[in-house]
């Protein structure tokens, strides 16, 4: 039987964590795919801001107009307006895991609470080590980094509605009604802040989608202008990828196309089922079905029913620098037999081109 201070746990916490993330062998049978969440960890930034807030400045038409003369006429001037600013504040979250001694010591370890940490507390552990414990701590410290990106993932899809302190996410900063409420703080009653929407498209023989799917991408793509890129992936919910596959399948259309087409900056995962929009990869997101199997208010249109046209270049995740997935651990409590660990984070999501981007739902 082994004694296990409270710095050793620690000290296998942290083994464990680097064991994992350095040799990416562990395997878990009950993981879901995180297209959004994935693609937007990929493209976060560290922010420079010092204060709580991520603030994108936006030029606009400056209200200036030609004048035309002639002979002696006066001339005139007018002071131009280029700068339309958008606020995203941080928000901060946490995810807290602990180990109860009792437990641990009901497998035959032995705890001796609230020691004070060595010079070399938080130096990896030996193999060996890390070994012959490593059955304590591994399910529970994987379980907990893994909830934390599917708690995050769910968050970014919403509104930010379900939690006053919640980040605002896809539903939110894309929401159905693209002329009502705000973005960034600014009305959305300013043209230059409204993405298109079709809604209700229809799917059997003759139907609308395909037509309706154009418009929208040339409606995202012509307010592209100023940003690199174009609508590069359609993010959908499963009955939204059937529907259009039966569309194209009832009037004789291909709906497969060769995936390479291009540089695809950003890679937000392949298609399941390898369909695709002339080009355009559509890309099942699991969580769509999630959201709607959890009493979301989807606004009367289900997420499996939506696709959402995404011009990568326009999403801006931020993070504070070393704050986007930092796990710590704090000393025990002196009256309470349990060793704890923090994962802690804090993030904006700043949608700099909304009307870059565009939404379909199927009937």
């Amino acid at each position: 039987m082994s004694e296990l201070t409270t710095a050793q746990l620690l000290r296998i916490q942290i083994a464990v964590r680097n064991e994992v993330a350095n040799k990416g062998q562990l395997v878990v049978q009950d993981r879901k795919d995180l297209p959004w969440y994935n693609v937007l960890n990929k493209k976060a930034k560290v922010s420079g801001t010092a204060g709580g807030v991520t603030e994108i400045l936006l030029k606009k038409n400056g209200g200036l107009k030609i004048q035309h003369f002639s002979n002696y006429e006066r001339l005139g001037f007018s002071e131009n307006d280029v700068a339309l600013k958008l606020t995203f504040p941080f928000i901060y979250s946490h995810l807290g895991i602990q180990f109860s001694h009792e437990e641990i010591e009901n497998t035959g370890q032995v705890v001796l609470p609230n020691s004070m940490r060595d010079k070399g507390w938080a130096k990896p552990m030996s193999e060996d080590a890390v070994n012959s414990l490593y059955d304590l701590v591994k399910e529970r410290t994987e379980d907990g980094t893994n909830q934390w990106d599917e708690d995050l993932d769910l968050e970014w899809h919403l509104d930010g509605s379900q939690d006053s302190k919640a980040l605002t996410g896809l539903d939110g900063l894309l929401p159905l009604d693209p002329t009502t409420g705000t973005i960034g703080g600014v009305s959305r009653s300013n043209p230059l802040l409204q993405h298109a929407v079709t809604l209700g498209s229809t799917t059997g023989a003759g139907g609308t989608i395909r037509r309706d799917i154009t418009r929208l991408r040339r409606a995202a793509n012509l307010n592209s202008r100023g940003r690199r890129g174009k609508v590069s992936y359609i993010l959908a919910g499963a009955d939204w990828i059937d529907g259009y596959t039966s569309y194209m399948e009832a009037n004789g259309l291909r709906y497969t196309t060769d995936t390479g087409t291009g540089n695809r900056k950003f890679d937000i995962g392949m298609p399941d089922t390898g369909i695709c929009f002339e080009t355009i990869p559509v890309v099942h997101d699991p969580t769509f079905e999630i959201i709607d199997g959890m009493g979301y208010d989807t606004k009367g249109v289900p997420f499996t029913k939506r696709a959402y046209l995404l011009n990568m270049d326009t999403w801006m995740p931020f993070h504070p620098r070393s704050k986007n997935k930092y796990l710590s651990y704090p000393f025990d409590d002196p009256d309470r037999r349990f060793t704890r660990m923090s994962i802690d984070g804090r993030h904006t999501l700043a949608l700099v081109k909304p009307n870059a981007n565009a939404i379909s739902s199927i009937a």
